[in-house]
């Protein structure tokens, strides 16, 4: 049994305060596959976040899965490399010698994607998928990236509106509650 890192670790149980869950759609989140997918002219487009050894698809259009494991994934070379990762023909990169994609992923030959990278680590990737070979253009690849980036502070501002509330509850229930009595005032108590 693997043993997770104290850095993986801490990164896991950050996704937490991120106020998403993996597993439930969200159209904020799928407009930003649709339209990564719009502008690659690709098949599909989705943002997993990261769980131990499971990818979770937070925005699915075009794949059939809900999540995958992380080791029999395109995106473990995008966590690994920490930057934009293009796989232009599946079949054919030296770089994935030695892995049997097209029994996993038969119907993709084409894959491209970046990390969602926040103050605790890379938490998952926006990728695109293709069923044909393809060379993404440097416009494509920077939409890409700046959609990784949009993705990254939407996360990011989610953890930060937790924190904020988890400290406005904090601060509220260590304040006494002020009691206030109705007091009868005449005109000699004054």
């Amino acid at each position: 049994m693997k043993t997770l890192n104290l850095k993986e670790e801490i990164r896991i149980d950050a996704l937490s305060n991120y106020s998403v869950n993996p597993q439930v759609s969200e159209k904020q989140f799928d407009e930003f596959t649709a339209l990564i997918a719009n502008l690659c002219g690709t098949k599909s487009a989705c943002i997993t976040l990261i769980e131990k050894d499971k990818l979770w698809f937070k925005s699915n259009i075009g794949m059939p899965y809900s999540y995958v494991p992380v080791k029999k994934s395109f995106c473990q070379f995008t966590i690994a490399n920490g930057e934009l990762t293009q796989f232009s023909n599946i079949t054919t990169d030296p770089r994935l010698s030695g892995y049997n994609w097209t029994s996993e992923y038969p119907d993709t030959q084409f894959y491209a994607g970046i990390p969602l990278v926040t103050p605790d680590g890379i938490i998952g990737t926006l990728f695109i998928t293709d069923n044909k070979p393809q060379v993404l253009t440097t416009h494509q690849k920077e939409m890409l990236m700046s959609l990784g980036k949009m993705v990254s502070s939407l996360m990011e501002s989610r953890r930060i509106k937790g924190l904020v509330k988890t400290d406005a509850i904090k601060n509220s229930s260590s304040h006494p509650t002020l009691s206030l009595r109705s007091t009868r005032f005449t005109s000699r108590s004054w």
